[in-house]
């Protein structure tokens, strides 16, 4: 499944000379990279330096129309356990593809599971269903 605006993130990362290394691409995203469900928007996660780049402010901001850079604690204002830092850095909590690093689905079940918002139970419904189809 194609992951949409897969091209217009990486032109934003080179524009800003950011190294994907920086950078964790969550959400729905996610989702489209194992083929589960098309995404709308790419959600990502940045490295405290090189947030600092674009803001000071820790709540979520567009770098584009389709691009968001989610807020700081992503995962960790609803576990109280894990940093962003880690999910970027740890290479157990993400994986690559197209020289991108996606975070781990665990994660983003753990996220979806917390948040309870209704796009997330659908989601929910989704990733169990094709876990159970594998």
């Amino acid at each position: 499944m194609k992951i949409e605006h897969i091209e217009e993130l990486k032109k934003i990362l080179d524009e800003n000379s950011i190294s994907p290394n920086d950078v964790c691409i969550v959400g729905s995203s996610v989702l489209a990279a194992h083929g589960i469900r098309k995404n709308k928007d790419i959600d990502i996660i940045l490295s405290k330096d090189i947030r600092k780049l674009f803001t000071e402010s820790d709540k979520a901001f567009n770098l584009t129309k389709n691009v968001e850079c989610v807020g700081v604690g992503w995962l960790y204002n609803l576990d109280n356990r894990t940093k962003d830092e880690e999910i970027i850095y740890n290479s157990n909590k993400h994986f690559k593809k197209y020289n991108l690093k996606f975070c781990n689905m665990d994660l983003l079940l753990k996220r979806k599971k917390l948040s309870k918002r209704e796009k997330d139970i659908l989601d929910i419904k989704l990733i169990n269903n094709a876990s159970k189809n594998k």
